[in-house]
C-alpha cells in the first residue's frame, strides 16, 4: 500500500515570503485607515458647518421674531384688541417654528441617510459617481 500524503500549502512557505506578505497586509490596513480619516475629516467639516449655520439662523430668526413683535406691538398698542393681535402674532410663530422644525427634522434624516451611503460605499463607487 502506498501512502500518500497531504502536505498542507503552508508547509513550503518560508520566513522570506511571509515577512513581504505581512508588510503588503498591513500597508493595506493603513491604507484604508487613512482613507476613513480623510472621510471622517470631511464629515466633521459637513457637520460642523451645518450646525455653526443652524445656530446663526436661529439665532437671527429669534432677533427677528423680537423686532417684529416689537413693531407690531408698537402699532397696535392704543387699540383695545391688541392682545388678540398679539396673541395672533404668537400663534403665527409657534406655527412658523413647527413647520421649520418638521423640514430641518426630514433634512436631517435625507442628509443622515445620503452619508451613510457615501460612507459604507467604497472609494470605487464613489469615483464613479454609483453608490452600492
Amino acid at each position: 500500500m502506498q501512502s500518500t500524503s497531504t502536505a498542507s500549502p503552508l508547509t513550503n512557505i518560508g520566513v522570506g515570503q511571509i515577512v513581504p506578505a505581512l508588510k503588503i497586509v498591513f500597508e493595506a490596513i493603513f491604507h484604508r485607515g487613512e482613507i476613513v480619516a480623510v472621510e471622517l475629516s470631511q464629515v466633521r467639516e459637513y457637520v460642523f458647518l451645518v450646525v455653526i449655520a443652524g445656530h446663526l439662523a436661529v439665532g437671527f430668526a429669534i432677533l427677528g421674531g423680537f423686532a417684529v413683535t416689537f413693531m407690531v406691538a408698537a402699532m397696535v398698542w392704543d387699540r383695545p384688541d391688541r392682545t388678540m393681535i398679539l396673541g395672533l402674532v404668537a400663534v403665527l410663530y409657534l406655527v412658523l417654528a413647527a413647520a421649520l422644525g418638521i423640514f430641518t427634522a426630514l433634512r436631517i434624516r435625507n442628509d443622515h441617510d445620503c452619508l451613510q451611503t457615501i460612507l459604507t460605499a467604497g472609494p470605487e463607487a464613489q469615483s464613479n459617481g454609483h453608490a452600492k
